[in-house]
């Protein structure tokens, strides 16, 4: 890995950084061939820059592009970033909900308290109106 200046030798500097970068590309083209549209995989999620389940949409040079399953959002990953999905040895795997899921669970319990107490209501004031 030696760096020779162009005097020395005539060896130029660009062309060595060049070369590197276009092996590093080649290695990175190889990777994106392990994937196929369609197939699973964990990614890392650009908003919690944690690895979630994914679906493969299409590669890349370099990248992968994905739909995260929960919250459902489309991106483009780098390579590097995108693993295949991990089995456990034993038992299922036990996730916390993400705060999307906490949040759509919250609502809709909240939606559910209060449709009960206007049903509530309304039985109460039909029997109000009945017993005068």
């Amino acid at each position: 890995k030696a760096v020779v200046s162009t005097q020395s030798t005539g060896v130029d500097i660009i062309d060595e950084r060049e070369r590197v970068f276009r092996q590093h590309l080649q290695e990175l083209k190889l990777l994106s061939i392990d994937w196929k549209p369609g197939e699973r995989c964990q990614a890392t999620n650009p908003e919690t820059n944690q690895f979630v389940d994914a679906e493969v949409l299409a590669t890349g040079e370099g990248y992968v592009q994905v739909r995260f399953m929960d919250p459902d959002i489309i991106a483009n990953v780098a390579l590097s970033n995108v693993r295949k999905i991990k089995k456990r040895r034993w038992g299922e795997a036990i996730v916390a909900p993400s705060p999307h899921e906490v949040k759509r669970q919250l609502t809709t319990a909240e939606k559910e308290r209060k449709k009960k107490k206007k049903q509530t209501r309304k039985a109460h004031q039909t029997e109000m109106e009945q017993t005068k």
